[in-house]
C-alpha cells in the first residue's frame, strides 16, 4: 500500500470512529456531517486504483462502500423508504424510516435532517452529476435506461420498463453485479439507484423505491411516482 492510499485508509477509519462517537454520545448533526464527509474522502482516496479497472469492478467497489454505510443507516433507524428527488444541482436520495409526505423544495445542506419528525439521511445519487446528459427530448424511460445500463455501463443484457398509473416496473435481464442484502434495505442496489434517478429526471417528480428482487437471472425493480403538489 502506498502513502497516498494509506492516508485514505487513515481518514476513512478516523471518519468512521468520529461519526459513531459523535452520534451516540454528543448528537451534534453538523459535526456528524463533517465526519461522514471525511469518511467519504478517505474511502475515495483508498479505492483509487494504481492500475486501471473496468466499469463493473468500479461499480462493485461503490456498492461495497455503500453497503458499509448501510450499517450506519440502520443504526439510526433510517432504513425503510428511499425517495429520489431531482433538484437543479442534482439528484438526491432521501432515506427515512417511513414515507415523507412533504419533501423540501431545495436540496438540504446537511446529510442528516429531520422532516416533520422523521429522521432522514440525504445522499447524492450515483447518477446525480451526469443525469442531464441523458435527457434528450423524445427519449423515454426504456431508451435511457437501456443506454445507461446496457451500452454505457455494460452491467446488464437488456432492460424493459413498463408504466401502469403511478407504478414503474423495470425488468433487468442478466444483471452482472450482485447486490449486498444490507444495501437493498436502505439506498437500494446500484440498478435501483440508477433507474430511480432516471425516472425522477424524466417524470420531474419524486420517485420512491418500492421493492426489488432478483430471480432466475433477472432483477425486477418497482418504483412509484409521487405527483408534485
Amino acid at each position: 500500500m502506498n502513502i497516498y492510499r494509506g492516508l485514505g485508509l487513515s481518514l476513512a477509519i478516523a471518519g468512521s470512529i468520529l461519526t459513531f462517537l459523535t452520534y451516540f454520545f454528543i448528537g451534534i448533526i453538523p459535526l456528524i456531517a463533517i465526519w461522514i464527509g471525511i469518511l467519504i474522502i478517505g474511502i475515495s482516496i483508498f479505492i483509487t486504483p494504481e492500475e486501471q479497472i473496468n466499469k463493473k469492478e468500479l461499480l462493485s467497489i461503490i456498492e461495497d462502500m455503500l453497503s458499509n454505510f448501510s450499517i450506519f443507516f440502520e443504526a439510526i433507524g433510517a432504513s425503510s423508504v428511499t425517495t429520489y428527488v431531482k433538484y437543479e444541482d442534482g439528484i438526491y436520495a432521501f432515506i427515512s424510516e417511513k414515507t415523507i409526505e412533504k419533501l423540501p423544495k431545495e436540496p438540504p445542506k446537511n446529510i442528516l435532517i429531520n422532516l416533520d419528525g422523521i429522521k432522514t439521511l440525504v445522499l447524492r445519487s450515483p447518477l446525480s452529476s451526469i443525469s442531464n446528459k441523458f435527457l434528450i427530448e423524445g427519449n423515454d424511460m426504456n431508451t435511457i435506461a437501456s443506454y445507461v445500463l446496457v451500452d454505457l455501463l455494460e452491467i446488464a443484457d437488456s432492460v424493459i420498463c413498463n408504466e401502469e398509473a403511478e407504478i414503474i416496473s423495470c425488468n433487468i435481464k442478466n444483471p452482472s453485479l450482485s447486490t449486498p442484502a444490507r444495501l437493498e434495505k436502505t439506498l437500494g442496489s446500484i440498478y435501483a439507484a440508477i433507474l430511480a434517478s432516471i425516472a425522477t429526471s424524466i417524470y420531474k417528480c419524486p420517485i420512491v423505491l418500492i421493492d426489488e428482487e432478483e430471480i432466475k437471472g433477472k432483477r425486477i425493480i418497482f418504483l412509484r411516482k409521487i405527483e408534485n403538489e
